[in-house]
């Protein structure tokens, strides 16, 4: 649920120095009709800064391809997301950021138990097209990345141990996002994951750290 008392209350306290663009942004909140304010409070679950894809969203909000990006070019249309498309030799890639004030907005919109549960339905689209296997998540950059984010987030713990001493969806994640991320995992996270098999972490760690050039260079193989 969307509250408008809260959008008042972010009016009066934000002290962002673009005032225009503060302003301009809080109207085109309170414009937005209820399923397209819906939608773009569900922004709240990703992290601050990060590349927001229409496949990722497609999962997210059980949509076609063609109602996502229609819907983020309305976003974009009332300066509620910048879209700037990434790409090298292998294409253009679309990609929405949401700006650092806004993002503020739909965090604050939520209490932190409401956001725990954006976080769980997130993971829960995911999961439900893999068949409840983390080894056959969607090929999405985004999922491998930030598995962990969003499992911590979503005050599943235990699952980190589950994911994060999956060969099948460690190799996945080196082949798409480089073995520096699991690495970078396995500090974040890593006593949440030890703490349930902490012999398996320890030897799972050893060989990550050891084969690293190795896996990065063969696509996780």
């Amino acid at each position: 649920m969307i509250h408008t008392h809260n959008l008042n209350k972010i009016r009066k306290v934000s002290q962002y120095k673009y005032t225009t663009f503060n302003e301009a942004a809080l109207l085109s909140l309170d414009d937005l009709s209820e399923s397209l304010k819906k939608l773009y409070f569900d922004l709240a679950v990703f992290p601050l800064g990060v590349r927001i894809s229409p496949e990722v969203l497609t999962v997210y909000w059980e949509m076609s391809k063609y109602e996502v990006e229609d819907i983020l070019s309305e976003f974009v249309k009332r300066a509620l997301l910048i879209r700037r498309d990434d790409g090298d030799d292998a294409g253009i890639v679309e990609a929405y950021y949401i700006h650092t004030l806004l993002h503020r907005v739909v965090k604050m919109n939520f209490e932190a138990e409401q956001r725990q549960k954006l976080h769980q339905r997130f993971l829960a689209g995911y999961l439900t097209r893999a068949d409840g296997q983390w080894h056959n998540l969607a090929d999405h950059v985004y999922i491998h990345t930030f598995v962990g984010y969003h499992l911590f987030r979503s005050g599943n713990l235990v699952a980190l141990a589950d994911v994060y001493l999956n060969l099948g969806f460690l190799s996945k994640k080196i082949s798409l996002c480089g073995p520096s991320t699991v690495l970078h995992d396995f500090v974040v996270y890593g006593q949440f994951v030890r703490d349930a098999h902490p012999a398996l972490f320890d030897q799972m760690q050893e060989l990550l750290q050891r084969y690293c050039y190795h896996l990065a260079i063969n696509n996780g193989r």
